[in-house]
């Protein structure tokens, strides 16, 4: 797998393909939850393009399956999604994506990483935010 920079803002057939595995991803998660209330779910292809996000995408034979968005400044790193397509949902596709972590450019020890808390849904939990360093 191979992880990259993505700008979906600047690509609208990079943004299409994200937006898919997005609603994609979100639709299994609405489904295990019981509740389609979540906002990427029904996110815009214009919206996803105007988020001030930046974005890792993993890309398995040049064929994006998941992406990594965050904010960042100089003491943390936010992570505000982690989209995972499907086939690689709970085979280790998260962990594949989220190994670009330390390609967001200090390193981690010298940062704080954590998910933003987003809440997803009613039934859904509130993810912890991960720390490093």
């Amino acid at each position: 797998m191979e992880i990259a920079e993505i700008k979906p803002g600047d690509d609208e057939r990079l943004a299409r393909v994200l937006l898919s595995v997005q609603q994609a991803a979100y639709a299994v998660e609405a489904s295990i939850i019981g509740d389609d209330r979540i906002p990427p779910l029904r996110e815009t292809l214009d919206e996803l393009r105007g988020t001030p996000l930046r974005w890792l995408g993993a890309f398995d034979d040049r064929r994006l399956v998941g992406a990594i968005a965050r904010s960042e400044d100089h003491a943390e790193v936010d992570i505000h999604r982690l989209v995972v397509g499907p086939a690689l949902q709970r085979r280790g596709g998260g962990q594949n994506v989220g190994v670009g972590g330390p390609r967001f450019g200090r390193s981690p020890s010298d940062r704080r990483l954590h998910r933003a808390s987003e809440p997803t849904g009613a039934g859904s939990v509130r993810r912890p935010r991960l720390r490093v360093g």
